[in-house]
């Protein structure tokens, strides 16, 4: 039996919850359509936190890792096809011999580095100068994302988003 054997896909509807705040993480997924946000509540204020689009890999880490309710919310930014992968379908299915904790670690590890990414830039660069990145690395895939999660995603109003993204057009 492969990893395949465990993955089912399953579709969501644009703005429909895959994980939410509170629920058990205990599962990773593959963007195989579509994307999705990350999201936390902060003081009754949602605060994206990380977009997943085609061929990501994503989940809740803490959740997955240590069994306990989720503290992010992920949602469906359109319609969305993923395969989904379960921790206790892993542990219980996959032959010993296939090296899955190599595998999880790999996951989380290339996790980790992504959002350790995220805050050396956001320490590293304005908020104009993550936007045009974000654009780069994302430029087929940014258009299904509203601006207003962008915005927030940055840690900026949208009405400076809306002038950043103005000035960029003009240049």
């Amino acid at each position: 039996m492969r990893l395949k054997a465990l993955e089912f896909s399953k579709n969501y509807d644009k703005n429909e919850i895959i994980l939410r705040e509170g629920e058990s993480g205990d599962f990773i997924f593959f963007v195989i359509k579509g994307a999705f946000r990350g999201l936390r509540e902060i003081d009754a204020k949602e605060v994206t936190i990380g977009f997943s689009f085609e061929g990501d890999i994503d989940c809740c880490p803490l959740s997955y890792i240590q069994g306990i309710p989720s503290l992010d919310t992920i949602e469906a930014l359109c319609e969305s096809t993923v395969l989904k992968v379960y921790k206790k379908d892993i542990q219980t299915r996959l032959p010993k011999n296939l090296k899955l904790d190599a595998f999880t670690n790999y996951m989380l590890s290339s996790y980790i580095e992504t959002l350790i990414g995220r805050f050396l830039e956001f320490k590293a660069f304005t908020a104009e100068e993550c936007y045009v990145r974000l654009l780069h690395r994302h430029p087929e895939h940014l258009d299904l994302v509203p601006h207003m999660y962008i915005a927030s995603y940055l840690g900026i109003t949208k009405e400076r988003l809306s002038r950043i993204r103005k000035k960029l057009q003009l240049t």
